[in-house]
């Protein structure tokens, strides 16, 4: 670049001396130098390294963001290079928002639940508790709210793309039974991500822990922790959690949907081609749809083989359920109180009939 800007001030030096002079010569000399040098320093990148929030072994958390780059690259070829990153390879485990923002990190692949600390708000876009199933989520997501979305990423300086979501999971794997309200009181659960999951359960009394997957286990075969959700069945049947805490319960009405999605800081956004942009939209709207498709069919499959291993795996009992959402409508009333922006979107939301907030 400083090659180019050398000669590029040469040719132009040479030109004024040869044809102009005066002020006129001068200001415009120095318009064209100026738009030479931005022209260069804004060009687009080639390549993107992407920090992932999940293990990419991870199924369905980590492994979604793996084929959402590979489609990315397969569109774009030698035009953009995309390579996504373990956790705590270009940040710390956890710490890659703020990088992400001032484009240190070109972009993670995340969840709007993540971000739940800079805006409730996220947690209804990500997957609400007792909200829609995923597909339904998926296309009130990227069409009523799509300028909800944009903006509640806009206000923390980031861009952000849906690119993939999960719709089976359990609620639990737990080392006592789930019989009645009561029992909630005692669980020590650990999540793999956070949410409003997260607050709902701390209203009913639970202790919530959030680690990784693989953290969580060994805490529930210590006995530090007597119950786990880790997300997706496969998951589950990854880490064989049933091993350490026999009493399965699914579904998770807690979180009927889970959104994953690829944020960029707002100028390293800008700074890619309309190609390239288009390009990424269109692979992860075409990642979601493979998502979406994949888990009709694995979803049964992977519950039909917990159904196999576990002592006993089935629904909440309906007083636990009702308990739960009692407990969902205080916190979103809680939280709505302060945050106008999460309460337009709790009103907004299309709940499904008979849950309406």
């Amino acid at each position: 670049m400083r090659t180019q800007t050398i000669a590029c001030l040469g040719a132009i030096a040479a030109f004024r001396r040869a044809v102009l002079t005066g002020p006129v010569a001068i200001f415009l000399v120095t318009l064209l130098v100026s738009a030479q040098i931005n022209s260069m320093s804004e060009a687009a990148p080639k390549r993107l390294k992407v920090a992932s929030a999940f293990a990419t072994r991870l199924p369905e958390l980590g492994s979604q963001g793996v084929e959402a780059v590979a489609r990315i690259n397969k569109t774009l070829g030698r035009r953009l290079k995309v390579t996504l990153y373990d956790p705590g390879k270009l940040a710390p485990p956890g710490r890659y928002l703020d990088p992400v923002i001032v484009a240190a990190i070109d972009a993670a692949w995340s969840a709007p639940n993540l971000l739940l600390s800079r805006n409730p708000v996220f947690g209804i876009l990500g997957g609400p508790p007792f909200g829609m199933a995923a597909a339904k989520h998926m296309q009130w997501l990227t069409g009523p709210a799509r300028n909800t979305y944009a903006a509640a990423y806009g206000q923390i300086g980031l861009s952000a793309t849906p690119c993939g979501v999960i719709s089976g999971q359990a609620f639990a794997q737990t080392q006592e039974p789930l019989e009645a309200p009561a029992n909630l009181q005692s669980l020590r659960i650990g999540l793999a991500s956070s949410g409003l999951s997260s607050d709902v359960l701390r209203a009913v009394g639970a202790q919530v822990r959030i680690a990784s997957p693989a953290a969580l286990h060994v805490m529930t075969l210590n006995g530090a922790l007597n119950a786990v959700t880790l997300g997706p069945y496969r998951v589950d049947l990854r880490m064989r959690t049933h091993q350490v805490a026999a009493h399965g319960f699914a579904p998770n009405p807690l979180a009927p949907a889970y959104v994953l999605d690829l944020i960029f800081g707002l100028k390293r956004w800008q700074s890619l081609t309309e190609e390239a942009r288009a390009a990424i939209e269109r692979s992860c709207a075409d990642a979601i749809e493979a998502a979406l498709s994949r888990q009709v069919t694995a979803e049964p499959t992977s519950l039909h083989r917990l159904t196999e291993d576990a002592d006993t795996l089935g629904p909440l009992p309906t007083a636990v359920t009702e308990q739960l959402f009692k407990a969902w409508l205080e916190t979103a009333q809680t939280i709505a109180a302060t945050n106008a922006g999460f309460a337009a979107a709790l009103a907004d939301y299309p709940w499904p009939k008979g849950l309406e907030q």
